[in-house]
């Protein structure tokens, strides 16, 4: 969660096909969610940010759905070979699950990266506008300054020419 002020975090949660809550989170900035669908049908993600009226949010997820099917190799007429189709087998299950790890890494790195990217551009805006400020400012103060002093020397000199008269 990114935002504009306040404290980075939403309400969360996760309905059920069959309208029941199965995950509720209230107030935190990130977190990580691995549940089984045990209904089929169309889950709810619920994500809220009422409690906070003033500041805006800008929310990252990722969701990884996984359909894990056992692997059937056809092995009918390999009955010689069961042992290394059974190594193959748990090599390839081995490789996807590793896979599947990877692609959520990456994904939330992903997320990651894009998070703080946008804090940056944000504190990049406002460091910015806060020079421009303070540019503004010097500019001011100096031709303050140069007034004042023309002023100073423009009245003194012209004093002194009227007491010589």
């Amino acid at each position: 969660v990114t935002g504009g002020g306040g404290e980075l975090d939403i309400d969360f949660y996760i309905v059920s096909p069959g309208k029941t809550i199965m995950v509720s989170e209230t107030r935190k900035s990130d977190g990580y969610h691995e549940l089984k669908a045990t209904e089929s049908g169309d889950y709810e993600f619920c994500f809220s940010n009422a409690f906070s009226r003033i500041s805006w949010k800008m929310l990252y997820f990722y969701l990884n759905p996984i359909h894990n099917e056992p692997w059937n190799m056809k092995t009918t007429g390999l009955a010689d070979y069961d042992e290394n189709i059974q190594a193959i087998e748990n090599n390839l299950r081995t490789t996807s699950e590793n896979l599947h790890l990877i692609q959520q890494m990456l994904g939330a790195s992903a997320a990651r990266e894009t998070r703080h990217r946008n804090i940056a551009e944000s504190n990049n805006f406002r460091v910015q506008m806060w020079s421009l400020c303070e540019c503004f400012v010097m500019i001011c103060v100096a031709i303050v300054q140069v007034y004042f002093i023309r002023h100073l020397f423009n009245s003194s000199y012209s004093s002194k020419s009227k007491l010589r008269t």
